[in-house]
C-alpha cells in the first residue's frame, strides 16, 4: 500500500493487490484465478471513496495457459477494466442500508455502496489522465456523497 496525507487532512491510498491462482479440484476449495488489481481510496472524516481497476495481468503460469487456450478456443485474455466506484460511509446514506466490516473508516464497520458501470465508464478518463484523474474524480465523489469538500 502507498499512502499520502494531503494538506487538507484527507489521505490517499493506492493498493496493488497481487494476482492469484487458487484453483482446486474440490469445488468447495476452488477460488479460481484473478489478475492484479489496483484500488485507489480517498479517506476523510465521514468515510472513504474508492476506484478499483482490474489490470488483466495474470501470473506467468496462468498467462501461458490462457494464451494456449486463446489460440485453440478463442479464449479472451481480458483487458484492463473498471471494476468499482463506491463509498464506505461511517453513517448510513439511506434508510435500511446494511452495515459491513470495513478497513477504511477507522471504526471497523461501514455502509458501502458502489457501481461497476460507473467504474467502466471512467476507464477512458483513467487511462488518459492517470492517477491525478482518479484523485480528481474521487474528490468530487467524496463531496457529492458526504457533502464535504476534499479539495
Amino acid at each position: 500500500m502507498i499512502e499520502q496525507t494531503m494538506p487538507n487532512g484527507f489521505r490517499r491510498r493506492i493498493y496493488l493487490n497481487g494476482a492469484f491462482d487458487r484453483r482446486h479440484p474440490d469445488p468447495s476449495k476452488n477460488y479460481g484465478i484473478h489478475g492484479m488489481d489496483l484500488r485507489f481510496v480517498l479517506l476523510g472524516p465521514k468515510g472513504a471513496v474508492q476506484f478499483v481497476c482490474y489490470t488483466g495481468m495474470q501470473l506467468p503460469s496462468v498467462r501461458e495457459e490462457l494464451w494456449r487456450k486463446r489460440r485453440t478456443e478463442q479464449y479472451d485474455l481480458g483487458a484492463p477494466m473498471g471494476a468499482d466506484i463506491g463509498y464506505h460511509a461511517i453513517e448510513p446514506q439511506y434508510e435500511g442500508q446494511s452495515q459491513m466490516d470495513c478497513e477504511y473508516t477507522g471504526t471497523g464497520k461501514c455502509y458501502y455502496d458502489g457501481t461497476s458501470l460507473g467504474a467502466e465508464g471512467f476507464m477512458p478518463t483513467f487511462l488518459a489522465g492517470g492517477d491525478e484523474a482518479v484523485w480528481t474524480m474521487l474528490e468530487d465523489r467524496y463531496a457529492s456523497t458526504f457533502g464535504e469538500d476534499a479539495k
